[in-house]
C-alpha cells in the first residue's frame, strides 16, 4: 500500500461498522506541490476500505488545500454508508467545521 511520504496534517478516528468492527483510521492531508496540472494535494484514509492516494488540485495551494477537504468529506460521507466514524467519543460526519 503506499502511503503519503510527507505528510502535514493527521487526524486519528476509530471508525465502527453497522456490524460492530472497529478500526483504528487516519485522515491524512501530504505535502502542497506544484505541478503542470496546477496545486497538487495529496490526500488519504487509512484503516477501512481505503488505502490509496487521492489528489486534489487547485489554481494555488489554498485551493488545492480546500478541494482536498472537501473531496475527503465525500469520502466520509460515502464509508458512513456501512458505519460511523468516532472522535473523542462522538461520532463525525463532516471533518470540517470542528469546534476550537
Amino acid at each position: 500500500m503506499n502511503m503519503i511520504s510527507d505528510v502535514i496534517a493527521e487526524r486519528k478516528l476509530v471508525f465502527i461498522t453497522h456490524v460492530g468492527n472497529h478500526y483504528d483510521c487516519s485522515l491524512i492531508f501530504g505535502k502542497i506541490i506544484e505541478t503542470d496540472l496546477g496545486w497538487c494535494c495529496p490526500y488519504q484514509i487509512l484503516g477501512y476500505k481505503t488505502g490509496y492516494i487521492s489528489k486534489a488540485y487547485g489554481v494555488d495551494s489554498f485551493q488545492a488545500l480546500q478541494a482536498a477537504f472537501e473531496l475527503m468529506n465525500v469520502q466520509i460521507e460515502v464509508l458512513g454508508r456501512e458505519g460511523k466514524f468516532i472522535e473523542d467519543g462522538q461520532e463525525i460526519s463532516s471533518i470540517l467545521p470542528r469546534s476550537l
